[in-house]
């Protein structure tokens, strides 16, 4: 299920296949005959067709609310982590010791 899925912790990139995927049902319902004539008898499945592609804009959706929710999450951490290490940066060192904490919060915004 989709839940299982997003407890994983998956990458923008699998959030994407699963979408690919999803939007591939998609088109392929759009471009599959409604009718089918089999010697004396004509099989609709018109309806069908529709449902499933209905159920794969559905999981489209769910999908992206859920990349939506983790990727805003991950832009509010990455927002705070810079707020957090520019005022650390903003700071004019007036000791050898300032000096030294001002270029490790350089040399470790550098390793992130």
């Amino acid at each position: 299920t989709l839940e299982k899925f997003a407890q994983k912790n998956p990458s923008c990139v699998k959030y994407d296949k699963q979408l690919v995927e999803k939007r591939k049902i998609v088109t392929e319902m759009a471009s599959m005959p409604t009718e089918k004539d089999l010697d004396f008898v004509r099989i609709s499945v018109g309806q069908l067709v529709r449902e499933v592609a209905d159920h794969a804009n559905r999981w489209i959706v769910e999908i992206s609310r859920h990349l939506h929710a983790s990727v805003r999450q991950n832009l509010l951490d990455m927002n705070e982590y810079i707020f957090e290490f520019s005022n650390n940066m903003d700071q004019e060192p007036d000791t050898l010791e300032e000096l030294k904490y001002v270029l490790n919060v350089i040399s470790e915004v550098r390793t992130k």
